[in-house]
């Protein structure tokens, strides 16, 4: 009888086991790409319900629902500025079943802002497509003697401190802009932090604080505006100068949204939802809920979301650097 080589055997299996395993999970990856999605997808939104954030992403979260054929099941994990949300997409499985409705905070200011975050923006998410901004209104009280931008610059010098500029919190982009301003402009003033910027909306009314720079909600038309941080003028509100336009600082801000998915996610899946969001941004109602929300879409590929994002940080770090902003 022949004697068998053991070693040789063993390879032999070993070989075997590899090209099967290399051959599940390329099919793995082709129905990921290829069929997906084949179950509902979670799609995980950093805000509770109800808020304009939320309400953006149940939109395109039904409009992926009409064009896939199944569920994109909305998700609400609110908490530490979009961080446990953030947190919980950076770990899921790259398989195209779980979706960031990224914004502003945990996509790119987070990790600028907090001493400890357990995720990596940059390492841990794969951009897909990058939705609108909806920039900040600077609204002032009516018992300021101004009428413009130029007017509260130059009232705030000749009174250095004297002004309360409200904000919806330390670190949301509504105190970043604010922060953003008088570093540019050279004026000293107070900022005062709420839980909401409609609460620092209702104290502008009330007379309480001098100036709020909420996201634009469709009030602020009726209200003493001075200008918008937006790269464009809204549509909305046509008579409001941009701050870029005013002469007064080269600024643009705003809170964005986009989609975004865990790294290791099929480039096949990406392209799919990337296609899917561009085509609904192109649509009637799209184009309403931006005029609603004073949203200027913006759409475009993954690689623009990404240098979009890097833009964002670049932006912001020697801003929040200077004031030593910081959170937890």
């Amino acid at each position: 009888m022949p004697q068998i080589d053991k070693r040789r055997g063993y390879r032999t299996l070993l070989a075997l086991f590899l090209a099967v395993v290399l051959a599940g999970a390329a099919g793995t990856a082709r129905a990921a790409g290829g069929k997906w999605p084949t179950h509902p997808v979670t799609f995980v939104v950093p805000f509770g319900a109800g808020g304009s954030t939320d309400g953006v992403a149940r939109l395109i979260a039904k409009h992926l629902t009409d064009d896939f054929g199944q569920q994109f099941i909305v998700e609400n994990k609110p908490g530490a500025g979009g961080n446990i949300a953030g947190a919980a997409v950076a770990k899921a499985s790259p398989d195209g079943y779980t979706l960031f409705f990224a914004t502003t905070g945990p996509a790119a200011v987070n990790k600028l802002l907090y001493k400890r975050i357990s995720f990596n923006p940059d390492k841990d998410y794969a951009p897909v497509v990058l939705i609108g901004i909806v920039p900040q209104a600077i609204v002032v009280s009516k018992k300021l003697p101004v009428k413009t931008l130029k007017d509260l610059i130059d009232y705030a010098k000749a009174h250095p401190g004297a002004l309360t500029f409200g904000n919806s919190g330390v670190g949301t982009m509504a105190h970043i802009s604010a922060v953003s301003l008088a570093q540019a402009t050279g004026i000293k003033v107070t900022h005062v932090s709420y839980r909401s910027g409609a609460q620092a909306l209702q104290d502008v009314l009330g007379g309480q604080i001098d100036v709020a720079f909420p996201a634009y909600i469709p009030q602020v038309a009726h209200m003493n505006t001075l200008a918008v941080t937006g790269k464009e003028r809204l549509a909305s509100l046509p008579n409001v100068p941009t701050v870029r336009e005013t002469g007064v600082a080269d600024i643009v801000a705003g809170t964005w949204f986009g989609v975004i998915a865990p790294t290791g996610t099929p480039p096949g899946v990406i392209a799919k939802i990337n296609t899917s969001v561009n085509e609904f941004l192109k649509t009637p109602q799209a184009r309403q809920v931006s005029l609603q929300l004073g949203m200027q879409t913006i759409g475009g590929t993954p690689q623009d979301m990404k240098k979009f994002m890097d833009e964002e940080t670049a932006r912001w770090a020697p801003v929040i650097k200077k004031e030593n902003i910081s959170l937890n």
